[in-house]
């Protein structure tokens, strides 16, 4: 062979190997290289048409930032629509994380009707077979006291967790705060970043001893959560207060299940499981950032921080699957032709496929233009339906609030006057088969508020409460 040939073989020998090989080469310290930085701006628009939605991958979690119109009008001030939306990739066969749970039960006197403590036995007894041995629980039970009937350790001899729930019996009235602080005790004694660190907390009536006032128990659930403890609340029967259930679950990361009859416990138990057991990402925490001259007016559905201009919405946890959405009101000011970037967003949370921080940021950018064919064409009808699905959702929320307070004339105008204006919106422009049932669903529940006695403790009301808060998300 020629000599000169050598080094040019080589050459290309060495070539093929960093092409191909490259991606499973490791850091010489052991660690795979680091993610590249998320794109912060979309692929500008071609001319004549409306900028394309933003979207960026990072680790199990895809956002998407959708501008209900994608093309403003030029000089013209107003309000606009975003959803954004989030996606969290199906891990498959992956190894799941570990989990750290407390079971807190309600023991008092009224769990003895209609065989609910029973249930909650069978319920118990069920999600302990879900776990596993890498898995850590706790057994809390409560009434005007509170127990420990297990301390927090692995799923080993479920012969004995099942023996201590089978020996639950109905006591006095309801300690929920003590059930609570026993419990996240128990799991922040194991507490571990790279588990799912969370207490289960089942309750059938109010609060009427040890912390009792909403405003406390939320702040307790606040503390717990920035020490690393989530919770999730299990409402059963009519007597509890779903409001604070679901107002400590949304404020600690968790999910609020209404279980409407005591024979559901046991399927609502194991759902919430399997949800435990797909998390993609932990503590998402999403920041939105307007642009001078716009402003954030509205984010439906969740409670939010604000610090100078700065929106915070807590997400929280998201599973394999599924796809959330934070659906937002903004203004501008006028601007002139051109592109305008209104504001960015940035989705923090813990990857826990690879047990990692993770963040990613996207522009929000939308075309401004006087050609009024180019604002028609930048509508996009799916994230318009988005937007209407959600606000007539935070709407009923709103409603059914003002009703359980007794203003029930308020809270049926409102209902009625939303659903027109939903109604007129989906027949002439957006022709959606879903809001149009939801609309529907919403009527026939207007048609039937005057027969509600007593809104407080009514399970249609609780219904649509729970569905209400799941459309705003």
């Amino acid at each position: 062979m020629e000599r000169w040939k050598l080094p040019l073989i080589q050459a290309m020998v060495l070539a093929a190997v960093v092409v191909f090989a490259g991606p499973f080469i490791r850091s010489p310290f052991g660690q795979a290289a680091p993610d590249p930085s998320p794109a912060v701006n979309p692929t500008p628009p071609k001319p004549g048409n409306p900028a394309p939605p933003a979207s960026q991958q990072l680790g199990p979690i895809t956002m998407e930032v959708l501008p209900g119109n994608r093309v403003l009008t030029a000089g013209q001030a107003g309000e606009f629509h975003l959803a954004i939306r989030l996606t969290a990739k199906d891990l498959g066969k992956v190894d799941r994380p570990p989990l750290n749970l407390a079971l807190v039960l309600d023991k008092s006197g009224s769990m003895q009707s209609q065989g609910k403590l029973g249930y909650a036995r069978q319920a118990a007894r069920t999600l302990v077979d879900m776990l596993g041995p890498q898995d850590r629980l706790a057994l809390v039970v409560y009434d005007s006291d509170v127990e420990v009937l297990s301390a927090s350790g692995p799923v080993k001899d479920r012969a004995r967790l099942h023996a201590l729930i089978d020996q639950i019996m109905p006591g006095g009235s309801t300690n929920l705060s003590g059930g609570f602080i026993k419990g996240a005790e128990e799991v922040v004694r194991h507490l571990a970043p790279d588990q799912i660190n969370r207490v289960l907390l089942m309750t059938d009536g109010l609060a009427n001893n040890g912390i009792q006032k909403p405003r406390l128990l939320n702040r307790l659930a606040s503390d717990w959560y920035e020490k690393g403890v989530g919770l999730s609340t299990f409402g059963l029967g009519n007597d509890f207060n779903e409001d604070l259930l679901q107002g400590l679950a949304e404020t600690a990361a968790g999910q609020y299940h209404f279980i409407e009859t005591p024979e559901q416990m046991a399927s609502i138990y194991a759902g919430e499981l399997k949800d435990l057991m797909k998390t993609a990402a932990r503590g998402a925490v999403l920041r939105l950032r307007p642009a001078p001259g716009v402003s954030i007016e509205e984010v439906y559905g969740y409670k939010v921080t604000r610090e100078d201009g700065t929106l915070f919405v807590p997400v929280g946890d998201l599973y394999g699957g599924q796809t959330r959405k934070v659906v937002a009101r903004l203004k501008a000011k006028a601007s002139p032709e051109g592109t305008l970037e209104f504001a960015d967003f940035e989705l923090s949370y813990r990857d826990m496929e690879n047990d990692a921080p993770r963040k990613l940021a996207l522009a929000g950018i939308v075309e401004v233009s006087s050609d009024q064919a180019l604002v028609d064409k930048g509508r996009d009808r799916e994230v318009l339906e988005m937007v209407e699905s959600t606000q007539v959702a935070s709407v009923m929320s709103t409603a059914l609030s003002k009703l359980k307070a007794g203003k029930r004339r308020e809270a049926k105008q409102m209902l009625l006057n939303q659903i027109q204006v939903s109604q007129q919106k989906n027949e002439t422009d957006l022709k959606s088969k879903t809001l149009g049932l939801q609309l529907g669903q919403y009527e026939q529940f207007v048609s039937e508020m005057d027969e509600i006695s007593d809104a407080r403790r009514s399970a249609g009301v609780k219904r649509q409460h729970q569905e209400a808060y799941k459309a705003t998300r």
